[in-house]
């Protein structure tokens, strides 16, 4: 009975706007994933372009002046990471009212290149593939492909404030399909301009903060075009070599340039805490809260989400 309810509720909603419930918030769901890490290039040497190979410098001293040889730590450009979550959901649709509870399967599955190309340059090129399957409201479902191009440069330490931050431009393809990559509803491209500062006060703490915009260059269907300007900032406790707890907050407006002037204000709190098996292996518990707030009433919503999820990877 419940399954006929949302099915009908969600096929009206179709009906009536062309901004569907169940349509918007696939795409809203899409665009919650997280973007590939920029952060953790650390421990490279950026005079040097060749990653892992030695480095000479000099000192004084009552010898005279003296080099010293010693061997930086070796950056390793690919990223393999597969993501498996379970989450509970209070608003799978993400609707103002009428909300229904369910249960969801994520999978993605990343592939990333980072070469260091020139001192404190470096490429950046991704693929990520992604699937989130519903238990109840199986019109929900759909498969993600997003393809990422840019580079990265990481400022000069002596720079107030931001030095040693990870500046970047990207060019993002997104296609959104119906399950088994059938049919595409959604594409997207766009050009994402960024920075992403990490501090870490004293050992076992790190605090991090950066700013996106995401400037769509072309969307289909147009209805859904819009550009995106984010602020997030988070908080890392290490409590041992293996655990880690994570609260991070990111706030974003949605210019939406073909909705009949519609603008959001969106909020994400989450919560996330990990276990660290190994160098390739952790077990994940996360919790998050979502609100957002909108020129037009039908796409004001709140959502809290829990689950627990396994990250694999390995870098070479």
């Amino acid at each position: 009975m419940k399954q006929n309810v949302i099915s009908l509720i969600v096929s009206m909603a179709a009906m009536v706007a062309p901004a569907s419930y169940g349509q918007d918030s696939r795409i809203d769901s899409a665009q919650s994933f997280p973007e590939p890490v920029v952060s953790d290039i650390t421990g490279v040497d950026y005079s040097d372009t060749k990653s892992g190979g030695p480095v000479v410098t000099t000192t004084s001293g009552e010898f005279g002046e003296m080099p010293i040889l010693y061997r930086r730590s070796n950056w390793e450009p690919f990223n393999v990471r597969l993501d498996l979550d379970v989450t509970y959901t209070g608003n799978a649709t993400l609707a103002p009212d009428h909300e229904f509870d369910d249960v969801y399967f994520r999978e993605a599955l990343t592939l990333s290149y980072t070469p260091q190309i020139k001192g404190r340059f470096f490429g950046d090129v991704s693929v990520r593939q992604a699937t989130q399957v519903y238990d109840e409201i199986g019109e929900l479902d759909f498969d993600s492909l997003d393809l990422y191009a840019g580079g990265i440069y990481i400022l000069p330490r002596e720079m107030p404030l931001i030095g040693d931050a990870s500046t970047f431009v990207r060019y993002r393809y997104n296609e959104l399909y119906e399950r088994a990559f059938s049919n595409s509803f959604y594409e997207n491209q766009s050009i994402i301009l960024g920075i992403q500062k990490t501090w870490r006060p004293r050992r076992g703490h790190s605090f991090y903060f950066g700013y996106t915009s995401a400037f769509s260059v072309d969307t289909d269907p147009e209805l859904f075009q819009r550009h995106e300007h984010s602020g997030f900032a988070g908080y890392q406790i290490k409590w041992t070599d293996q655990i880690s707890t994570t609260l991070n907050y990111r706030g974003s407006y949605y210019d939406y340039t073909n909705f009949g002037g519609r603008n959001d204000v969106n909020h994400i709190l989450a919560l996330d805490t990990e276990y660290q098996f190994n160098e390739w292996a952790s077990l994940r518990g996360f919790a998050s809260y979502t609100w957002n707030a909108s020129d037009m009433d039908q796409f004001d919503y709140e959502s809290g989400a829990i689950g627990a999820g396994v990250t694999l990877q390995v870098r070479f």
